[in-house]
């Protein structure tokens, strides 16, 4: 299984064309991250909703996110929606500070990769740093096909909303990302793609650009004349109305009131649903009970709020890294193996070759998703990616276990080159500035964002703050 994490802005040229990115395998040989589209690609928002909302409306937003990929002309894409997730609402792997608390966390055992591709909040317990929004985890096969994609939603320590109103985090927005990202896209570096590094946490950002547009076509080229996708709707257990009749193959703009169906259906037709339900299938329902549904839920649509809007994180300066650290400390990869535990992890060891903060004592060992092993990979979206040989500079904080992680995922990893210059990889991190934060001549929107040039330069701002 592959994870991913993306998020930051890059200031562009108006002349530089096609500065999306696409995500590769793990390895020399990388392939693009795709699907293979013989066929629609089946997404399910999970039953428990969260994040504070029903899952109708989380659903009418992560449609409308489904329906804007699969609308861009010139692109051979279509989805399959799910009535709904039942499994767990939990990664199919858990990071070492929380693999033996499953039943907290997940409500039971850690489910192996399903093939199902899963849109969920955690609630209760968020096992990964909370400066992470959201954590997109892809799994694929060999030369990069996907076979499995999940999105995390960090419901513990963010606000949710999908209205136009009051804005917090607005799902559309970040499930939009994401969405990108559980299609095989990185980040691009034209300012305004929804595919951008960069989110300003209360503002929305549900709009394709051309350039979107472009990176989902060099992925999934039509094959004849410009085409185009849609997203067809197929229940679990039964059909309930006809997707046709419906509006269930739609285009975007009508999912708002689908999501306002279903608030009905789930209360009105469920008993009917565990009497009557056989196969899975699509099609015509030849019961009137779903037709009254429907009826009614039209009818009660008026008294309902509307629907609206990979790793996303949240954006943390120098300052806020060195305060959320424990440990900083600057060494050598000394070497990284691979396991698989529900997805591949890699185990990292560092030679420590200088301590600025904390007690970093000669080796450090880090665990993190991500990897290769026996045919099978895993991708984390934003996690740091430390390769043997590499000399780096980390900020690391531990858990009530003590394992360490590194702060702000890929954020508090800095490369050193011969010279002493320092640069950090910020692909696949979506980072989050909270609060409108727009960037000042001092704090540029660009990788790389605020931070010394020299590793020298690093150290006295630790030293110092």
């Amino acid at each position: 299984m592959l994870a991913a994490c993306s998020s930051l802005t890059l200031l562009l040229s108006p002349a530089l064309a096609h500065a999306f990115s696409v995500a590769y395998s793990e390895g020399d040989d990388g392939y693009p991250l795709h699907w293979e589209v013989d066929g629609p690609i089946t997404v399910e928002q999970h039953y428990l909703g969260g994040g504070g909302m029903p899952i109708a409306l989380l659903q009418g937003a992560a449609r409308n996110a489904l329906l804007s990929w699969a609308d861009l002309a010139g692109s051979d894409v279509s989805f399959e929606e799910q009535w709904v997730g039942l499994g767990r609402p939990c990664p199919h792997g858990l990071p070492a500070s929380h693999a033996d608390r499953a039943d907290d966390v997940c409500g039971g055992p850690v489910e192996e990769v399903d093939g199902a591709s899963t849109l969920f909040f955690m609630d209760s317990i968020w096992p990964f740093a909370t400066e992470a929004i959201a954590l997109t985890t892809v799994s694929y096969a060999a030369e990069g096909q996907i076979v499995d994609a999940d999105i995390a939603f960090n419901g513990v320590d963010y606000d949710w909303t999908v209205g136009n109103t009051d804005v917090h985090t607005d799902y559309e927005s970040i499930a939009l990302h994401e969405v990108g990202h559980l299609l095989g896209l990185d980040h691009s570096q034209v300012q305004g793609a929804v595919m951008v590094l960069e989110y300003d946490q209360g503002s929305v950002n549900r709009e394709l650009s051309d350039d979107d547009a472009e990176g989902l076509a060099s992925l999934y080229p039509c094959s004849g004349p410009a085409c185009r996708g849609v997203v067809d709707y197929v229940s679990s257990g039964c059909s309930v109305v006809d997707p046709g009749a419906a509006g269930l193959v739609e285009r975007r703009g009508e999912s708002s009131r689908r999501a306002l169906l279903w608030l009905v259906l789930v209360a009105v037709s469920m008993p009917w649903r565990r009497s009557r339900c056989g196969r899975s299938r699509r099609g015509r329902s030849r019961l009137v009970k779903g037709v009254v549904t429907l009826v009614l839920a039209i009818g009660l649509g008026s008294l309902m709020p509307s629907s609206s809007y990979a790793s996303t994180v949240l954006f943390l300066s120098v300052d806020d890294l060195t305060d959320r650290s424990e440990v900083v400390l600057r060494g050598t990869v000394v070497d990284r193996s691979f396991y698989r535990d529900g997805i591949v992890w890699n185990r990292v060891i560092v030679e420590v070759s200088a301590c600025w903060r904390g007690d970093c004592g000669e080796f450090v060992e880090l665990v993190q998703p991500g990897g290769w092993i026996d045919g099978f990979g895993t991708r984390a979206f934003g996690m740091p990616t430390l390769r043997p040989g590499e000399e780096a500079i980390l900020f690391l904080s531990s858990s009530s276990k003590g394992s360490l992680r590194v702060v702000g995922l890929t954020q508090g990893h800095f490369r050193v080159a011969e010279d002493g210059s320092i640069s950090r990889d910020l692909e696949g991190m979506h980072l989050v500035r909270p609060g409108r934060h727009h960037a000042t001549d001092a704090e540029p929107r660009v990788q790389g964002v605020s931070v010394p040039s020299t590793a020298r330069d690093l150290f006295e701002r630790v030293v110092r703050r």
